[in-house]
């Protein structure tokens, strides 16, 4: 299923996974792909004859351009520490037709899963593939890697739990007229997850569409105001004993993301370097941020949110360093000055 720019695949057949046998001798990792999917990879109509492991030729669809493959490193690290508890069962070892200590990366258990966490993390800065899409006769397509031995085998062919993970492709443009296609693998409940960002990131583009930054602005901060209000009807309810019955969970406003994002202007506040990329809505593709974190207390507001690029997000994440921290308190100090005058609609 095709959803704006993100190919959603759920329940991975069995076929994905030579961890089953299989009655079939098609390569191991290779996923189905219906007709209606195949135009999602930017193919030329062409078809070329490629040479496989079993020197049979099989036919290709050429793809447009230069693309680029890749597994999410993120999300990679977080589907191998989900599906751990199911990838080590002593059981799944006798669906192995062979067992060799010299092709860690093809064995099943403990020792495997340690060999693959170990991979992905050595190999982080640099988790592309190659990636064919082959023509069926029977209204299906295979899609897989040219290199069984690479990242995407590993993961897919020898990972990859059957009626279990699902997969979810997104496309996104480069500069350099290049196509980036970002594969991310959900285990079980994670995958809703996800489904819930992709509606996520459509709300925050329907707030933007037509709207300038100072519109969303202001929209944001008659969002902020009534948060404040209904909190401190919340507030003096508690003090009464009362229960509210106004207040809601506030985690994340669309209205606000929208806002933080529109008034960077295609630039990260942190390290001020243009977007790398344009989202599916043809804007630079910049991430929203709490400087002091949600998890800590942090509110969601324009005077405590940035926009940020996915290595700068990334960044902040894993060691958000004091100076880091500084830097983007003074950029919100600076958009404070900036719009200081901007009136708010009280109606």
């Amino acid at each position: 299923m095709i959803d704006g720019n993100v190919l959603l695949l759920e329940n991975l057949p069995a076929y994905c996974s030579l961890i089953i046998e299989k009655d079939s001798g098609g390569l191991g990792g290779e996923i189905y792909i219906s007709e209606s999917e195949i135009g999602f990879f930017d193919i030329t109509g062409n078809i070329v004859e490629v040479s496989g492991k079993t020197d049979k030729n099989k036919q290709v669809y050429e793809l447009v351009g230069r693309n680029i493959f890749r597994f999410d490193f993120d999300n990679v690290v977080n589907y191998l520490t989900q599906v751990k508890s199911e990838y080590v069962r002593p059981w799944l070892n006798n669906y192995k037709s062979f067992e060799r200590h010299s092709d860690m990366w093809k064995n099943v258990g403990r020792a495997g899963w340690n060999y693959r966490l170990q991979k992905v993390v050595a190999n982080k800065n640099d988790l592309s593939f190659p990636f064919y899409i082959k023509k069926s006769t029977n209204g299906r397509c295979y899609a897989g890697s040219n290199d069984i031995s690479n990242i995407y085998s590993m993961l897919i062919a020898y990972t990859v739990i059957p009626k279990y993970t699902s997969l979810a492709i997104e496309k996104r443009e480069l500069y350099g007229n290049s196509t980036e296609y970002i594969f991310r693998l959900f285990f079980n409940e994670d995958f809703a997850r996800h489904d819930t960002q992709i509606v996520k990131r459509r709300n925050e583009n329907s707030v933007r569409t037509n709207k300038t930054t100072q519109e969303l602005l202001e929209q944001a901060l008659n969002r902020e105001h009534t948060r404040n209000e209904q909190q401190s009807i919340e507030a003096e309810n508690e003090k009464r004993g009362r229960a509210s019955r106004i207040i809601q969970s506030y985690e994340r406003d669309d209205v606000i993301a929208a806002a933080v994002k529109s008034r960077a202007e295609g630039k990260c506040d942190l390290c001020r370097e243009n977007a790398p990329f344009f989202d599916q809505y043809g804007r630079p593709y910049l991430e929203e941020h709490h400087v002091e974190w949600l998890a800590n207390g942090g509110e969601d507001s324009i005077n405590n949110a940035v926009a940020l690029c996915p290595n700068c997000h990334r960044k902040m994440h894993v060691l958000n360093n004091e100076c880091d921290v500084e830097a983007l308190k003074n950029r919100l100090a600076e958009y404070q000055r900036l719009f200081i005058a901007m009136p708010r609609n009280e109606s």
